[in-house]
C-alpha cells in the first residue's frame, strides 16, 4: 500500500488582487516591526538569568520538526506521519515525498524579524506553525524569514486563503 497525500488546489497568491487583499490584511493585523526591541530584552536577559524579561523559552512554537531530505518543517510529527504496512511509523514529507521510518531531527526556527501583532491574528499564525511570543501588553510574531513585503509570506497567503478572502472564494 503506498501512501499519497491529497493534491492541493493551487491557489495564485501573487495575483495583484490577492496581493491588495493580503496587503489589507497585513495592514490591518500587523502593527509594527519589533525586532531590535525583542533581540535586545533576549539579549538582556541571558546575561541576567533571572531577569523579569522573555527568554528563547517562551516562545511558543520555536522548535519544529524538519525533514531530512529537503528542511520542510511541521510542527507535529503526526501531520507527516503514516502507518506502514507492518504498522510502523513512516513519515513522508509533503514537500518532497521524502518517506524514512526515522523520526525526523527537531530543530530551532531561525527568527529574523520581530513583529508586533493583535492577538487574533496570532492565534492565524500559530495554527500554521510561526513562533509567537507573548509577554507585558504584546503579542509578538517572530518572523522566519525576510527581505519581502510581509504581505508576499507564505504564511500570510496561506491566512488569507483560510479565512476565503482571495479572488474568487466566498467570502472575497
Amino acid at each position: 500500500m503506498s501512501f499519497e497525500l491529497p493534491i492541493e488546489k493551487k491557489m495564485d497568491y501573487h495575483s495583484n488582487v490577492n496581493q491588495k487583499i493580503v496587503g489589507k490584511l497585513v495592514d490591518r493585523e500587523v502593527i509594527r516591526c519589533m525586532s531590535w526591541e525583542i533581540e535586545k530584552l533576549l539579549e538582556i536577559n541571558a546575561k541576567l538569568f533571572e531577569a523579569d524579561l522573555p527568554s528563547y523559552d517562551d516562545i511558543a512554537q520555536i522548535y519544529q520538526y524538519v525533514c531530512p531530505d529537503c528542511g520542510y518543517g511541521v510542527q507535529e510529527l503526526d501531520e507527516v506521519r503514516f502507518d506502514a504496512d507492518d504498522g510502523s511509523d513512516v513519515w513522508t514529507c509533503p514537500s518532497c515525498k521524502f518517506t524514512t521510518a526515522d523520526e525526523w531531527d527537531n530543530e530551532p526556527q531561525e527568527i529574523f524579524e520581530w513583529w508586533l501583532v493583535s492577538e487574533w491574528f496570532a492565534d492565524k499564525l500559530k495554527k500554521h506553525g510561526e513562533p509567537i511570543l507573548e509577554w507585558g501588553n504584546g503579542t509578538y510574531w517572530g518572523r522566519t524569514c525576510t527581505g519581502q513585503a510581509l504581505q508576499l509570506d507564505y504564511v500570510m497567503c496561506r491566512i488569507a486563503e483560510d479565512m476565503e478572502i482571495l479572488a474568487g472564494q466566498k467570502n472575497s
